[in-house]
């Protein structure tokens, strides 16, 4: 394309570049979640006993803060429902209810749960260059860049407590300017300088989590920032494969700028 009153040939040059990428793939996955009996708690179908750490005795609230009892089995190894408090009624919502049969072993059932959790991401990047002959022993160009890329949250269990972490953001933008000066056949000036910066964002899916749903105090919402404001995750061994002991809910903000300057006589 030619400018209007301009001729550009061997004077100015110009290239734009850009790729992207998509990655849509499912992941098979199986684990254990609490059946509907242990919703309840009752967990005869456990071999092992449910202890009681207030051996039955208990305040209104039905716990025993501070308590130096020795801890003794629930009757039928069932927690009763008086004991078993709102805050844990909640938070068990955040398990998926079983969706197949299981596998029934000593140790309760497993593998009753089995879906295929979502995974992938993209990638964009744009190049912009132009170089120009000011004059016969003059030069200059500039570069401009932006790459961005976007990871997928891995949520198996589908109720935003992601696996390891949730959706991920980076990208960088960077521009270059370079002069380039023949003073004569034997001196030459260069003049260098960019600047780039580079942005990560992790966010937690459940972001802006209302704490008194699961009976806690007001004032909570108040004292941590809705961007960090997460469910408490119950951690427990050996159930829906570990996600909710990991970082899953992580908050990560990172921002960092760079300048260069790099003059030379050559």
């Amino acid at each position: 394309m030619r400018l209007p009153h301009y001729d550009g040939r061997n004077r100015t040059f110009w290239f734009v570049n850009w790729e992207g990428f998509r990655l849509r793939t499912g992941e098979p996955f199986t684990t254990t979640v609490p059946t509907t009996a242990e919703r309840n708690g009752d967990f005869t179908g456990i071999n092992a006993p449910i202890m009681d750490p207030c051996a039955g005795s208990v305040n209104s609230e039905g716990a025993c803060p501070e308590s130096s009892a020795t801890p003794t089995p629930f009757s039928g190894n069932a927690i009763p429902g008086n004991r078993i408090s709102p805050t844990s009624k909640a938070l068990l919502n955040l398990w998926p209810t079983a969706n197949v049969h299981g596998l029934a072993t000593a140790s309760g059932t497993i593998n009753n749960y089995s879906t295929v959790a979502r995974t992938g991401g993209n990638q964009n990047q744009v190049v912009a260059r132009i170089d120009q002959a000011l004059t016969g022993r003059q030069r200059i160009f500039v570069r401009t860049s932006y790459w961005n890329v976007l990871d997928l949250p891995i949520d198996p269990l589908q109720n935003g407590l992601c696996s390891d972490r949730c959706s991920e953001k980076y990208s960088t933008k960077a521009t270059a300017v370079a002069y380039n000066y023949t003073i004569n056949p034997t001196t030459i000036v260069d003049l260098n300088a960019s600047v780039s910066r580079f942005r990560y964002n992790r966010s937690p899916t459940n972001a802006g989590f209302d704490l008194t749903s699961i009976a806690w105090p007001a004032s909570y919402n108040a004292a941590v920032p809705p961007i960090m404001r997460t469910p408490p995750t119950p951690c427990v061994a050996n159930f829906g494969d570990n996600i909710m002991c990991t970082q899953g809910q992580s908050f990560i903000q990172d921002r960092n700028t760079q300048y260069d300057l790099s003059p030379s006589l050559t």
